[in-house]
């Protein structure tokens, strides 16, 4: 099997899937044991664990319909232990980090939040151990091709089938557009952008010449601007049901600080949804439209 992950036109759903999941497990893989080794300071091995564990369960949740069922959610469910391990630590990394710029220095909050991470990293240890470094996840996936998956769909072209399922994604986006500045339909509409913008990157070499590299920019944009709305949100739950009692008023007056920044945060994303936001949606979907109409 090619290691390049991008499917050809020439390619079938199938060989595309292949392509895919098996390209970021083993990116996945390489990131998972230096995870566990993290030292102090050096917050970017668990970040891009975190990354590489969404990256590898977008492609399995992209391809599912072409998947055999059972190796499939086992190997979804070990993809989310990874995912969980590495997204509580990475969390408290971007809170200490941002309340290190804090002054005075939240001192008391952040030798607690400190601890936390310890705890944090000893879930990431554990989670490579069971994942035996990641050699669980080879094992896994291999057992998505004992079976020639891919019966129906998964021997259709690659082409016409990701303009249907990208537009559909497209869809689901434009379902979740928020109508309140409530923090859980924000996070909604993070949660569309976020599948969207993976299923872009794994399917580029086969949509609309460019349209990735437009796209993929602007589906960033709305990640880092709801992403700043997410953070705000955890740090402002997190300060609210603090239970140090020793540094319960630094996180109380870190709660009202969060809590600022938070509505700073939606207005400014809402400032975006009124002008570029309601404009999005049309200008992602015409060009796929167009090329699927080819197809067809």
């Amino acid at each position: 099997m090619p290691r390049n992950p991008a499917p050809s036109q020439d390619d079938t759903v199938a060989v595309a899937a292949r392509r895919a999941i098996e390209q970021r497990v083993r990116k996945l893989r390489k990131k998972l044991p230096k995870a566990a080794r993290q030292s102090a300071g050096d917050i970017e091995p668990v970040h891009r664990l975190r990354v590489a564990s969404r990256r590898a369960a977008a492609a399995l949740r992209l391809f599912q319909d072409v998947l055999p069922k059972g190796p499939r959610n086992r190997l979804m469910r070990n993809l989310k232990r990874a995912r969980q391990a590495a997204g509580d630590a990475r969390d408290l990394d971007v809170l200490m980090e941002r309340l290190g710029a804090v002054e005075p220095p939240p001192t008391h909050v952040l030798q607690v939040l400190a601890e936390q991470r310890d705890k944090a990293q000893r879930a990431v240890k554990r989670a490579s151990r069971e994942l035996d470094g990641g050699r669980k996840l080879k094992k896994l996936s291999r057992r998505l091709w004992k079976k020639a998956p891919g019966k129906g769909a998964g021997q259709t072209a690659v082409a016409p089938w990701a303009l249907e399922r990208t537009i559909a994604l497209i869809d689901r986006l434009d379902a979740a557009r928020p109508n309140t500045r409530e923090a859980e339909a924000l996070h909604q509409f993070r949660i569309e952008a976020k599948r969207l913008r993976y299923a872009v990157e794994i399917l580029a070499g086969v949509l609309p010449a460019g349209y990735a590299d437009e796209t993929l920019p602007r589906l960033k944009t709305v990640q880092d601007r709801l992403g700043a709305i997410n953070d705000h949100a955890s740090a402002m739950t997190r300060f609210e049901h603090w239970g140090d009692e020793a540094s319960r008023f630094e996180a109380a007056t870190l709660a009202e600080r969060e809590q600022a920044a938070f509505a700073a945060a939606v207005e400014s994303f809402w400032t975006w949804r009124e002008s570029d936001g309601d404009r999005l949606i049309g200008e992602l979907r015409e060009p796929l439209g167009r090329s699927l109409q080819v197809h067809l």
